[in-house]
């Protein structure tokens, strides 16, 4: 069982690498991933959800925000309104992207 688990993780470093993420803080990671497990139809992901799930639950308040304000910045989580109300955040690591994170 432990071997299958260093394998499984072996894997998604690998995966990680291909995507352009292996650099980024466990955090960074988890969001990403919140983000991702979290949207809806429309591709968004509300605030609300993503606090309350479990590879993000467990960072502090303050955590949450600095690391999801530093994907911002990166260019790899865009946040998207409608009509002055909040609609949630969206991924946006592209192929190219992920090129500019390895570089």
């Amino acid at each position: 069982m432990f071997r299958e688990a260093i394998d499984a993780r072996l894997q998604l470093l690998y995966l990680e690498k291909a995507v352009g993420i292996a650099d980024h803080s466990e955090g960074e990671r988890n969001l990403l991933a919140a983000i991702a497990l979290c949207r809806g139809v429309d591709g968004l992901a509300p605030s609300s959800e993503l606090r309350r799930h479990p590879l993000v639950s467990r960072m502090t308040h303050p955590t949450y925000h600095r690391v999801l304000r530093g994907l911002i910045e990166k260019g790899h989580v865009d946040y998207e309104t409608s009509k002055g109300r909040s609609r949630g955040y969206r991924i946006c690591l592209q192929a190219d992207a992920a090129r500019q994170v390895e570089a």
